[in-house]
């Protein structure tokens, strides 16, 4: 099926990302995933041969094993399908404010069909659930004994149960064989992939790592190297775009001709735009592509950076470019972690520096947050 082919693909590509973590960090989400993929499967069979309340009960299952919003939907068309309408109408509302919160706005925007569809199903498990409430709460005025002289009231030639007859103003569920082409056309009874990893209102993302820093015939050693990135996303088909602004800090020692220890500093701030492609609904792949100033500052007398050693008046400005390549995992719909095992910034030299350019090489690991 369908569905359970995108499931496993999900499963491999997160088998791919594990190995970036630790055995520690990453064993549980994988168990968790195959938990989640297993139950699925079971719940995908029961439903299909009718069995809505056990299938409901495996759904849930897998929502509790892989939290995806999707299962909320599956949950609740088996609730309503199997006739339980308390059950039914409390998932389908769990799980429109949990769509919402994930994809930043109403189900009504992004799928206006399945939207309406929920509207009508809502309406007629409210009727339900009000209808059950009170046949519950209305307790008869007395009891009586059966009549001795009376043969025991028989149920119509029909077969029917008169006790189990709905009222005429109780909205009754839809006949699943009524809805069973409709179903299989939007896959239903599955979990969709419409979840993407990118942000919806705002992402920011703090990483830290090494750099290896090169200004002229200076060896320097590796470094420390940070950055903080922050974006307002545009959306732009499956493709995610921030655009916002970006900030990195680096510390470049040196000694000067005297034999003395000094630090510098070099300071990023650029205009930033972070392209996101979800390759699963929890991995994607980001490039980051910058433009702005690079100051330089710290440099005393003596320095082996200027024409001469010269000191210079404040921090030096020159253009700075930057671009990062980066895979993020979504730990939860608001957190992701990222790796980026390459990050390069080029800055042509400023005059009176003794050198054509400063470079930065760059190796980092951060922490992000969306929504």
């Amino acid at each position: 099926m369908r569905t359970s082919t995108r499931l496993l693909a999900v499963l491999g590509a997160l088998a791919i990302a594990i190995p970036l973590g630790t055995a520690t960090v990453t064993a549980q989400p994988a168990d968790n995933k195959a938990k989640a993929e297993q139950a699925y499967i079971e719940a995908d069979a029961l439903f299909q041969v009718r069995k809505y309340g056990e299938a409901a009960k495996k759904f849930t299952e897998a929502y509790e094993a892989w939290p995806d919003t999707e299962f909320l939907y599956n949950i609740a068309q088996a609730y309503r399908l199997g006739g339980d309408c308390k059950e039914a109408l409390y998932f389908y509302e769990r799980f429109l404010k949990l769509k919402k919160r994930d994809d930043g706005k109403e189900l009504a925007e992004s799928d206006p069909k399945r939207s309406e569809k929920i509207e009508r199903f809502l309406t007629e498990l409210q009727a339900c659930v009000k209808q059950t409430d009170s046949a519950r709460d209305q307790q008869p005025d007395d009891i009586t004994r059966p009549d001795k002289t009376k043969d025991p009231v028989r149920p119509p030639d029909d077969g029917a149960d008169p006790t189990k007859t709905p009222p005429d103003d109780v909205a009754q569920l839809p006949d699943p064989e009524e809805e069973e082409e409709e179903e299989e056309e939007e896959e239903e009874a599955g979990v969709e992939d419409d979840t993407t990893i990118g942000a919806k209102m705002i992402s920011a993302r703090a990483i830290g790592g090494i750099a290896l820093i090169g200004a002229g015939e200076l060896d320097v050693p590796v470094q420390p190297s940070f950055g903080l990135t922050a974006g307002y996303p545009i959306a732009a088909g499956p493709v995610s775009l921030d655009v916002g602004i970006g900030l990195t800090y680096s510390p470049l020692p040196y000694q000067t001709s005297s034999g003395m220890s000094e630090s510098s500093t070099l300071f990023g701030l650029l205009a930033n735009v972070g392209v996101t492609y979800p390759v699963t609904p929890q991995i994607g792949a980001r490039f980051d592509g910058g433009i702005g100033v690079l100051t330089w500052g710290g440099l005393v007398a003596g320095n082996p950076f200027t024409d001469g050693g010269s000191a210079t008046d404040g921090a030096l400005g020159m253009m700075h470019l930057r671009f990062a390549l980066a895979a993020d995992y979504a730990i939860t719909p608001n957190v992701i972690a990222s790796v980026t095992p390459l990050a390069f910034g080029y800055s042509p030299a400023k005059e009176g520096l003794n050198m054509s350019s400063v470079t930065n090489l760059s190796f980092l690991l951060g922490i992000g947050y969306r929504m």
